[in-house]
């Protein structure tokens, strides 16, 4: 026989691979006894073709068998867990419960961070679309706002290369009385928006042309909803709604509803041509601004023209003012993770986020921890049958995997209850959070339950597992258990329990805090008093009419006091820069100022340090018109007044609120 006559090795490596664990040695012998037998007699070339041929038909049959024994196995696997859950049912019970209530926590932050973190990635390009913010730096203090003025769209576009679109949008205020025949609402989010708006973001049309329909003035694109509610199944293309009674609009387009993951909503769009006035001040400041960059564009490259057209348009009034201002670009999808200033986004912000994720871990991980506890604890329970299962050939890898099929088993059950849970509870979650939460049982989120229950059953079975299969034969037949129960393993277990009370001592401390915190919110003294106080919006045109509105709302039984402001208590106020004129170097202070009538302070109950509140512009018109005898009442000035707080009083330099009184300051140029 030649010395080649021998299996090829490739193929009598893959036929020792395919054989059954064990003594392979044997029939890998016999292998090539035949193999030479058949060498001898019909050659070498038709004994290598036997042996590969033989190999390779070798490897179905293998895995048919590998699947059908595993399946078996598994089968097995799956009883004995059901039965060992079934037998031992307060155990199972509460571990059950505790990884339930964990993973519907879980699940609850997950699905509430995954959308917050989602939002405005449905937009094409969103990741070219950026919004236009200004910073209003003073010597104290820098405000980002994300509020920018009419020119700087237009003029971004003009100066800096690689802007393929801008639009810009206006909120209403008030809410429009939006009425069709008899049908009347007040409307929540309504915004001008330019042309090119559909050019930038991507809505979803159902009727009309995106390219087109915000062109002509006094257009209007719908909502879905908006359109069912005045015009029902109606077609309302082409059709009118009036807004406050004085404007017809025209219907050009309606939409599918805007997605909960918008950072912002609107309930329709009025074409920005619709709006009245000049839109050149670069300091009137209601739009929000949005640019959608060319691919090759970098965002970077907008900071020096930017900065130009602030020098050129802003920088000497800026400087008069005591301030300095910066225009800045920030990307679509930060917006609702990093809000500004008079933001249209109600986002919570990144690090909120972070801190609602690890909340949410956390959890995950204390019902981990209870469930390795528990699984530990009951170790000499369960030593007798380790040690019997090794008497009769069991090996560790077995063990292991059928404590980790177990603990999956669990986990899997619990998984689904805690999703049945967080169902339940997603009403309740829903106030809490502020908005509704899209939880549809769709691939993604299928998937994301499987990796769950999977990763919860392989981190709290695997200690246990691991323990548990490591127990001497002998020593568990006795009774002994000591290879469970101590040493080594006694601490772990120990420092386990310690790490879960931390973590669930420290939980408990944070929610007494926030709890506290809550209650200080709602039961300190504000300054004011809001009980019985109701704030209703009134329109533009209602607003040039107070007087008649108010003396028709004081007639009203119950009613027994009417005050006018153009913010409601604690919504904000308009910024500007206050001076003093007459200390040397003009000390300024950025102040947030609230437009009210003389009656705005006794209503909500606010005392006074010092000096006294506004008087109405009829009564400073008559005792001007006497303190003149050579004026005419009618031609008689009415000064402005203010009203300061301590803190303002303290920061424009009087040293008591009774020095401010009659003081001069100077807003906007005016003393």
């Amino acid at each position: 026989m030649s010395r080649h006559a021998h299996p090829p090795r490739w193929a009598a490596y893959l036929l020792d691979r395919l054989l059954p664990d064990g003594d392979s040695q044997t029939p890998l012998g016999d292998f090539e006894e035949v193999f030479h037998n058949v060498a001898h007699e019909r050659g070498y070339a038709y004994a290598k073709a036997w042996y590969v041929s033989t190999v390779l038909g070798m490897i179905p049959r293998r895995f048919a068998n590998s699947v059908y024994w595993n399946a078996i196995m598994i089968r097995n696997y799956i009883k004995t867990s059901i039965r060992n859950l079934l037998r031992y049912k307060t155990y199972s019970a509460i571990n059950l419960l505790g990884l339930t209530l964990g993973t519907a926590c879980f699940i609850l932050i997950f699905q509430y961070v995954s959308e917050e973190r989602s939002f405005d990635t449905f937009h094409e390009a969103a990741e070219r679309v950026y919004r236009v913010n200004v910073d209003y730096i003073s010597p104290t203090s820098t405000f980002s706002n994300a509020l920018s003025s009419a020119p700087m769209g237009p003029a971004i576009t003009e100066s800096a290369v690689g802007v393929e679109s801008y639009a810009r949008m206006r909120i209403m205020q008030p809410e429009p009385l939006v009425s069709r025949g008899d049908v009347r609402f007040f409307e929540k989010d309504v915004l001008f928006a330019d042309s090119t708006f559909f050019d930038v973001f991507t809505f979803r049309f159902m009727q009309g042309d995106p390219g087109r329909a915000l062109d002509a003035p006094y257009s209007v694109v719908l909502t879905r909803t908006v359109a069912l509610r005045y015009f029902g199944f109606d077609d309302p293309m082409g059709e009118t709604i009036r807004l406050n009674n004085n404007q017809d609009y025209v219907v050009t387009g309606v939409i599918a509803d805007v997605p909960p993951t918008s950072h912002f909503s609107f309930s329709m769009l009025l074409s920005f041509s619709s709006l009245t006035g000049s839109q050149a001040s670069w300091w009137s400041n209601p739009y929000y601004t949005y640019l959608k960059l060319t691919p090759a564009a970098d965002p970077a490259a907008f900071d020096l023209p930017m900065e130009r057209l602030v020098e050129q348009n802003m920088e000497a009034s800026a400087t008069a003012a005591g301030i300095a201002i910066r225009m800045w670009l920030q990307p679509l999808l930060d917006i609702r993770m990093n809000p500004q200033g008079n933001d249209i986004s109600t986002g919570r912000g990144a690090s909120q986020l972070a801190v609602l994720s690890g909340i949410a871990m956390l959890i995950l991980f204390l019902a981990c921890i209870n469930f390795t506890n528990l699984a530990t604890a009951r170790s000499d329970t369960r030593a007798k049958e380790v040690g019997m299962r090794k008497v009769i050939g069991a090996n560790r890898t077995h063990l292991v995997s059928q404590f980790l099929g177990e603990s999956t088993l669990l986990a899997t059950l619990a998984v689904g209850a805690g999703f049945g849970l967080a169902l339940l509870c997603m009403p309740w979650f829903e106030s809490l959070v502020g908005r509704a939460i899209g939880f549809q049982l769709d691939a993604s989120l299928v998937g994301t339950l499987a990796l769950t229950a999977v990763g919860i059953g392989l981190v709290a079975g695997l200690i246990p597992a691991l323990q548990l299969s490591g127990v001497e034969p002998i020593r568990a037949l006795k009774s002994a258990a000591r290879g469970v129960a101590g040493g080594k393993r006694s601490l772990f277990r120990r420092g386990l329990v310690v790490m879960q009370f931390s973590v669930s001592v420290t939980l408990i401390i944070i929610t007494v805090m926030v709890f506290r915190q809550v209650q200080f919110m709602k039961t300190t003294d504000l300054g004011l008093n809001p009980e019985q106080v109701v704030v209703l919006p009134v329109n533009a045109d209602v607003a040039d009419r107070t007087p008649a509105l108010k003396a028709a709302l004081s007639r009203v039984p119950g009613v027994r006091g009417v005050s006018f402001a153009n913010r409601a208590p604690g919504t904000g106020a308009f910024g500007n820069i206050i001076r003093r004129p007459d200390r040397e170097g003009s000390l300024r202070m950025e102040a947030k100022i609230l437009y009210a009538d003389e009656g705005y302070l006794d209503l909500l109950g606010i005392p006074l340090a010092a000096g006294r509140y506004f008087e109405s512009a009829s009564s400073l018109g008559d005792a001007d018109a006497s303190a003149d005898d050579n004026s005419d009442a009618g031609e008689a000035t009415v000064v402005p007044q203010f009203v300061l707080n301590e803190r303002a009083v303290l920061d424009l330099g009087w040293e008591s609120a009774e020095a401010a009184i009659g003081g001069t300051l100077e807003w906007s140029g005016d003393v």
